[in-house]
Parts: C-alpha cells; sequence; structure tokens
C-alpha cells in the first residue's frame, strides 16, 4: 500500500455519514478509523441554514491496529484481554503488541500453533487497515519472550556444535518466525552459518560450519 493516503477531510449531513465517507475513501472500515470531530454540523430550521458535518479520518497505526482486531477478536470469543502495544524503536524494527489473558493456552496452542495463525490474520487486518507492511510481533502470557530464548539458546548450541563436529546440524520443522530467530542467533556465533530448507510446514533450519572454520 505504498503511497495511500493516511487522513481525509471528509463531509455529511451528519458525523456518522461525513466518516462513512472518509472510511470509504480510505478504503477501511468505519470502526478502524481514528476521528477528529472538526464540524458537528446543525440540520437549520426549514431547511435553511444547514451545515454539514466535517471530520478528519485518519487512518491507525499498525499497533492501534492489531490492537482493535484483538480487542474484537476476544469479544467475540467471549474471553477478556488487556492489550500492550509497543511502537519500533528505530527503523525496521517491529510493532511489538503483547497480550495478557487468562486463557492464554487458548490464544498459544501446541508448540505456538495457534499463536503464529493469530499473528498472521493480525498482521494482515492490521496492514489492511492502516496501511503499514511494518512487521508485527504478537505475544501472549510472555510465550514468544521465553520461546525465543529458547531459541536463541538451541540455535547457539547447534552452532557450536557444527563447528566442533565439522558438519552440519538439522534441526527440527518451525515457522518462518521461529526461523528467523534461528537465523539471527547463528549469525552471532563465528564460524557458522545457517540455511533453511523444505517445504511448509516441514521446512527446518539446517546449521552448518563454514568452509574456513577450523574444526
Amino acid at each position: 500500500m505504498a503511497g495511500a493516503a493516511r487522513d481525509v477531510v471528509a463531509t455529511g449531513r451528519t458525523v456518522d455519514e461525513a466518516v462513512a465517507s472518509g472510511a470509504g475513501q480510505l478504503g477501511i472500515r468505519p470502526e478502524d478509523a481514528d476521528i477528529e470531530v472538526l464540524e458537528e454540523g446543525a440540520k437549520g430550521w426549514l431547511g435553511l441554514g444547514a451545515q454539514r458535518a466535517r471530520v478528519r479520518v485518519a487512518r491507525p497505526s499498525k499497533g492501534s491496529a492489531a490492537s482493535r482486531f484483538i480487542q474484537q477478536l476476544a469479544t467475540i470469543l467471549g474471553m477478556e484481554v488487556d492489550v500492550d502495544v509497543q511502537s519500533p524503536e528505530s527503523e525496521g524494527e517491529p510493532w511489538q503488541v503483547a497480550v495478557a489473558t487468562e486463557d492464554a493456552g487458548r490464544w498459544i496452542g501446541h508448540r505456538g500453533q495457534t499463536l503464529e495463525a493469530l499473528r498472521v490474520l493480525c498482521d494482515a487486518a492490521a496492514t489492511r487497515s492502516s496501511g503499514s507492511r511494518d512487521r508485527l510481533v504478537l505475544d501472549v502470557g510472555g510465550y514468544r519472550e521465553r520461546r525465543e530464548q529458547m531459541l536463541r539458546s538451541m540455535a547457539i548450541l547447534a552452532a557450536q556444535r557444527a563447528i566442533r563436529l565439522g558438519r552440519e546440524i538439522v534441526l527440527e520443522p518451525m515457522s518462518p518466525a521461529d526461523r528467523r530467530v534461528v537465523h539471527l542467533a547463528v549469525q552471532e556465533v563465528a564460524g557458522a552459518e545457517s540455511q533453511s530448507r523444505g517445504e511448509e510446514p516441514g521446512r527446518r533450519v539446517v546449521v552448518r560450519p563454514l568452509p574456513t572454520a577450523e574444526v
């Protein structure tokens, strides 16, 4: 959505009509928009002196759109959640969306499969509403943070083992998000490299010593 408008000023007979018009111009749903009412509008008397409502309709940020998606999903499921959003600290960094709920297990699923599917849906919805293609990291109950720590440790140990043995170490199939964590961790080990092989859902990370690494 490169070049997509961030906001528009729209008018209508009522505020709701003006909001709907502005959201339509942006290609988003009225309930997803950030609204600033510039003029309430007035009906006038006997059709005389009527004034149209005037509003500024803006696309939400990627994080705000993601939070709304999670809140709406929780409402549909009859669940209570708290959503905390942290914006990127620098260009290229992802939005961090952390969800706290007593039903964390239902959101996470087996080995985080439900969480990863939810992240994909949330990212798609937030991209459509915000027009931003910034990356988005979704965590529930601190699961993603704990798993990233585990994956980093596993990747570093695999890299060290590959160098010591002088051969490839093939890891278990992982999601794209998990593979990214592993690749970044392997880059921190001098003398080792990694690549992904295979097709989804069985795509794996292979860790191996660099040709110049001493064994």
